[in-house]
């Protein structure tokens, strides 16, 4: 089984540097000539099944890369990016200056701590890890998947996938209008390719 995944293409909040985990927001007009580049690429790969965050922009990046081709596409609000809460819309120095007690709490243990009104780190992991497992189960006997998603959600995804544990986390950063690909063989995951361009 070969999974691809795709980060969702870029968005104004992208633009704009703000933490947008929950935000549903679409794509820019750059977002969908990257999305139109990747369905190209796409179009030479068998897509048994195409799995997608709900949020609309990842949503909206799945159906540029289906295009008029006969393939579903399932959503799965477990593949959405991490709850920032409280921090949503914000930028990093304007939480570093106006909340700066948080955010010295969350430097320290940004694993364990929550967001204020948000997720920890590994709650969030924890739900990605589920989706992960069920995916490869469920999809057990498709040749091609493919799942359109967020930067974090597919770090974390790729931490649980290769077994790299989740506090590596930050080694991973999927870039927008590319693809990454691993190939999973009775539950043994080996990332093939990494933030390849087209």
């Amino acid at each position: 089984m070969n999974i691809y995944m795709v980060r969702h293409g870029q968005t104004e909040m992208n633009v704009k540097r703000v933490y947008y985990g929950s935000t549903d927001c679409d794509i820019n007009s750059t977002g969908v000539l990257q999305a139109e580049k990747l369905s190209e690429f796409f179009k030479n790969i068998d897509l048994d099944i195409i799995i997608s965050s709900d949020l609309k922009r990842a949503y909206h990046t799945a159906q540029i890369i289906k295009g008029d081709r006969n393939i579903d596409i399932v959503k799965d609000e477990r593949l959405r990016e991490i709850n920032f809460g409280d921090w949503e819309n914000r930028t990093f120095s304007d939480i570093r200056e106006n909340d700066p007690e948080n955010y010295k709490i969350w430097t320290k243990n940004w694993l364990d701590i929550k967001f204020p009104n948000g997720e920890s780190y590994m709650e969030f992991a924890s739900r990605i890890e589920k989706a992960f497992f069920d995916i490869i189960e469920k999809y057990k006997n498709c040749n091609n998947i493919l799942i359109t998603s967020h930067n974090g959600t597919l770090s974390s995804l790729l931490c649980t996938a290769i077994d790299a544990g989740q506090k590596n986390f930050w080694r991973f950063k999927i870039e927008h209008g590319t693809y990454t690909m691993i190939s999973v063989n009775d539950g043994y995951a080996i990332l093939e390719k990494y933030n390849c361009n087209i």
